[in-house]
């Protein structure tokens, strides 16, 4: 049982690394969109 912690530890990191990722790729699609207005 000793592993558990370590698993937790990593698991929430991997979830905080996740949610970096995915505002980053919003705020690039948004950012990708607001070009393509522009030229369009």
């Amino acid at each position: 049982m000793k592993a558990l912690p370590i698993v937790d530890a990593l698991a929430v990191a991997f979830e905080e690394k996740t949610e970096q990722l995915r505002r980053y790729l919003a705020a690039e699609r948004e950012r990708w969109l607001a070009e393509q207005g522009k030229t369009a």
